[in-house]
């Protein structure tokens, strides 16, 4: 008896889930929703700015609006790239789900739509690491805010672009040291006046000519503060005149000489005139 009686425990249990299930489902048919993307017909290799028509056949049994994104991206959801909408414009990342590609409710026909994407790579996104190996699917969003997506299956292809420049670190600029070469303004120096030396003579009294050439080149910028030294002629003092002064005295004392000399030669003269007269 308690084993019939713990069967049919089961039995009933069993039942009752059953039953619970198939009113659930009968109630909101609209909760029970089949997805279902594949997609086909991508290239094996594209260039990083090349634009390439994929094929989505798009299944889903209860589906509201759906929002469709192409992703790029070389592992795990650093996704990247654009997507056409239905406006002609390019999608990248966006926030706002209802700017991609949108396949309306009443565009199902027997809960599922077909038809082809435009999509192309982003080179400038940082999940983008120049050439090499990328896979790529299409995501299916719902509302403006939808966090997930359902996702297509994978294809891999290879993209074919620049590869991005490694971020330098940047180099301290020179400092500047406390003595600056400053930039020199070359101008030609004055040639001074060349003064020739005067010859004197013991018995020259008279100023000796000054033969002064100025040898100065053409269009030259004579400074007017440079001050000209004259050479002094040598034997000469600095500051002293150089006429010769006339020796009064000593010509005086010689004219009195002379005077006495010519007196007492004549009184000679004179006295051997007469003694010879007086002999004769």
């Amino acid at each position: 008896m308690v084993t019939i009686l713990r069967l049919f425990t089961y039995t009933f249990n069993k039942l009752l889930l059953f039953i619970f299930l198939f009113s659930f489902c009968m109630l909101f048919p609209s909760s029970v929703v089949a997805v279902s993307l594949t997609v086909s017909g991508i290239p094996s290799e594209i260039n990083f700015g090349q634009e390439m028509e994929v094929n989505l056949l798009f299944d889903c049994s209860g589906c509201n609006d759906s929002y469709i994104r192409g992703v790029f991206y070389p592992n795990g959801t650093n996704y990247f790239g654009y997507t056409q909408n239905n406006s002609g414009a390019w999608i990248g990342t966006e926030a706002n789900r209802l700017l991609y590609f949108s396949i309306l409710k009443t565009d199902l026909v027997e809960s599922s739509w077909s038809g082809k994407l435009k999509v192309k790579p982003d080179p400038n996104d940082s999940a983008f690491n120049g050439t090499g190996e990328y896979l790529f699917k299409l995501g299916r969003y719902t509302s403006a805010n939808d966090s997930s997506a359902d996702w297509s299956n994978e294809l891999s292809l290879r993209i074919i672009g620049p590869t991005p420049a490694p971020t330098q670190a940047p180099t301290n600029p020179p400092t500047a040291t406390a003595t600056q070469t400053a930039t020199a303004t070359i101008t030609s120096k004055p040639t001074p006046t060349r003064t020739s030396t005067p010859k004197a003579t013991a018995a020259s009294t008279e100023e000796p000519e000054v033969d002064e050439t100025t040898d100065e080149p053409e269009n030259l910028v004579v400074d007017t503060n440079v001050e000209v030294v004259e050479a002094t002629p040598e034997g000469l003092v600095a500051g002293a005149s150089d006429t010769k002064k006339t020796p009064i005295a000593a010509i005086v004392f010689i004219i009195l000489g002379t005077s006495c000399l010519g007196y007492v030669g004549y009184m000679i003269y004179n006295q051997k005139h007469a003694q010879e007269q007086e002999n004769s």
